[in-house]
């Protein structure tokens, strides 16, 4: 009796196991794709959040381990184009193309990309259409970025200025443009006005831990340093990092605080941020030679000068360290490149500033470009010659600057391209 129930118990299980096999067998099976598609998800969202590095670090492993699959692809050059890598951009926006991915949304990120590269111009009219088409809220957002970035990337102020006021009228509470807007102003020092974008802005995001250390920097350039190591304390309470830690030593230093200034110091000098680092380490330089101990000091300010040569305070100090050391030929000559390196920098910020009043000036961007090259920063150099061509893609000296720099650099290639865009003769002079 016993025995016939728990076969007949044994029988009617059987369909249940073979059911709950089948269904694990089909998890099995589905589990990458599931996995795929969430970590997909989550790019997006990361893109929706403004959280570009990161949604850029996830989308090139996803990428790399789906090379197939479209929206990978897609989502990579979605993130290299709005960290402002176009070229990887277009390679996976191609990728994405092959595997099969929307068209239209692929013509967009293209639009995009030249729009934002600087470019903008050019597609105009297309923009145009784009903005009545029937877009999600995330594309629309993505759009006004490449505008405000493209005007930026142009050097066109005005345009620049008017795009995040679109920006903002539609979206009065965006935390992006507001950013834009803040470090625009600091970075053609008018750091008054920074502050009271930053200030603005944090009554509308209190936790934004950039609003609040870039308030806390334009303090200081305002020499207000108790009320910047209020915003940095906090900044770095929430989320310490290299930069802040710098930024919080320099105001430690100004209040008497000065060996707290030097273990944050000690604690980041090896930042992987190479600007971060150099100028972690011209601070240290800085503070051993307060100290009296040019001998620590000189190592520190000869590795920062060789980090970045175009600073005007770390030669200037080092030249002081030389001079204590009886090293006076080298602090003469330090002294020099400072001057020399002071200059060049004024030069460039006062063409900046006519710029931002008159920004069709090519004559202003050559001489930007020249200054650049002559500080070593050719990459800055060439941005500038390139906002030259798209207004005029045959300008002849902005293609002879870049087909000499090309040709210094070992690309024949494309200097041969700017020798023929530019109508130039092939044997450029010097």
């Amino acid at each position: 009796m016993c025995s016939s129930t728990l076969e007949k118990r044994s029988r009617s299980l059987r369909p249940l196991f073979f059911m709950v096999c089948m269904g694990l067998a089909g998890v099995l099976i589905a589990w990458p794709y599931l996995f795929t598609w969430l970590e997909c998800r989550q790019i997006r969202r990361l893109l929706a959040n403004s959280e570009v590095p990161t949604a850029l670090k996830k989308s090139q492993r996803l990428a790399a381990n789906h090379p197939d699959c479209a929206e990978c692809q897609f989502l990579l050059a979605k993130s290299a184009r709005r960290s402002a890598d176009f070229s990887a951009a277009a390679t996976a926006l191609e990728l994405a193309r092959a595997a099969g991915w929307d068209s239209t949304k692929i013509h967009l990120e293209q639009i995009l990309a030249t729009a934002q590269s600087g470019q903008v111009r050019s597609v105009e009219g297309e923009l145009k259409r784009i903005f009545q088409m029937d877009l999600e809220e995330a594309e629309i957002g993505e759009i006004y970025e490449a505008l405000a970035y493209g005007h930026l990337a142009a050097f066109d102020a005005p345009e620049f200025l008017k795009s995040l006021d679109y920006w903002l009228d539609w979206r009065p509470d965006a935390v992006k443009p507001r950013l834009l807007r803040a470090d625009f102003f600091s970075r053609i020092q008018k750091y008054s006005a920074a502050v009271d974008e930053y200030k603005a802005l944090l009554l509308i995001a209190p936790d934004c831990v950039e609003a609040r250390t870039n308030l806390g920097e334009n303090l200081l350039q305002l020499n207000l340093a108790k009320e910047a190591a209020e915003q940095l304390q906090i900044s770095y309470a929430d989320q310490p990092s290299d930069r802040v830690a710098l930024l919080l030593a320099k105001c430690l230093i100004q209040l008497d605080g000065a060996e707290k200034a030097k273990a944050l110091l000690l604690e980041f000098r090896n930042s992987p941020n190479i600007a971060v680092q150099s100028q972690i380490l011209e601070e240290l330089g800085r503070w051993y030679s307060d100290c009296d101990d040019p001998e620590t000091a000189v190592g520190y300010l000869e590795e920062t000068v060789r980090l970045a040569p175009e600073s005007t305070s770390a030669w200037h100090t080092l030249s002081t360290v030389y001079s204590m050391l009886g090293r006076s030929d080298d602090a003469e000559r330090a002294q020099n490149v400072s001057h020399t390196t002071q200059q060049r920098c004024q030069r460039l910020f006062n063409v900046i500033t006519q710029l931002s009043a008159n920004p069709e000036s090519i004559q202003l961007r050559l001489e930007a470009a020249s200054i650049l090259f002559e500080q070593k920063m050719d990459k800055d150099a060439v941005a500038w010659l390139r906002t030259i061509l798209s207004i005029d893609l045959n300008h002849p000296e902005a293609n002879r600057m870049l087909a000499i720099h090309y040709r210094k650099s070992g690309r024949e290639d494309l200097a041969a391209e700017h020798v023929k865009l530019g109508k130039l003769d092939p044997v450029l002079s010097k």
